[in-house]
């Protein structure tokens, strides 16, 4: 696809070295496909994208990605309804990962700098379906906002739900559900739903043999 862009004042940005220029061309790695009005994309280099997608549908969706040194592989990062995403330095998308803000005019998906999304994980500010009282027919399920604080690590084919904030330096344990705010800083969550399985916790990206290495 590479490319597709219908509708009236959308701006795509580049910013490389400093400096800020209209995105014009395609970006290898990365389709960006915007039907909408007033849409607006802003990606500073360098970046590494790899099978990514980017889709905004609808006016006024805003998507931020900073620099990194990091790869981006395999993401769909979707928008619709005046939705915005910004992505924080150098953040990892490690495969198979989802990215989707949409549902409900205004929400938005914030991560810090230095988060790591592992293979697998989907971050969304709804559910999809809409979850009604069966007597009132009201809706209890309202979509909300997702915020990522500075270096946390989501592990592999872990869910981040509407409401979900995670504070700087903490990790989400594999297959783990987040659906409600954890403030406290340096902590491992786990579970389905998530809880606080530990403190004083903070991680390398270095594996563990690499970590605990002892020089000569």
């Amino acid at each position: 696809m590479g490319l597709k862009i219908t509708g009236q004042n959308n701006r795509l940005l580049i910013v490389e070295k400093g400096k800020e220029r209209e995105l014009k061309e395609e970006i290898a790695g990365l389709d960006i496909e915007i039907s909408g009005d007033n849409n607006y994309v802003r990606i500073e280099y360098p970046q590494s994208f790899s099978n990514c997608r980017l889709k905004m549908f609808g006016n006024a969706n805003r998507f931020c990605k900073k620099e990194s040194h990091g790869k981006t592989a395999g993401t769909l990062f979707y928008l619709s309804n005046s939705s915005k995403i910004e992505i924080g330095r150098n953040c990892i998308f490690n495969d198979a990962i989802s990215v989707l803000a949409k549902e409900k005019k205004g929400v938005g998906i914030t991560l810090g700098d230095e988060v790591l999304v592992a293979t697998g994980c989907i971050i969304r500010t709804g559910d999809g379906h809409t979850l009604v009282n069966s007597g009132s027919r009201d809706p209890l399920n309202e979509p909300g906002d997702i915020k990522v604080g500075r270096h946390v690590w989501i592990g592999a084919r872990s869910m981040l739900l509407k409401g979900a904030e995670i504070a700087n330096n903490s990790i989400v344990g594999a297959m783990s559900l987040v659906n409600k705010k954890f403030g406290e800083k340096n902590v491992v969550i786990a579970g389905v739903p998530a809880r606080i399985i530990r403190r004083e916790a903070d991680w390398d990206i270095r594996d563990y043999a690499s970590y605990t290495e002892i020089e000569d």
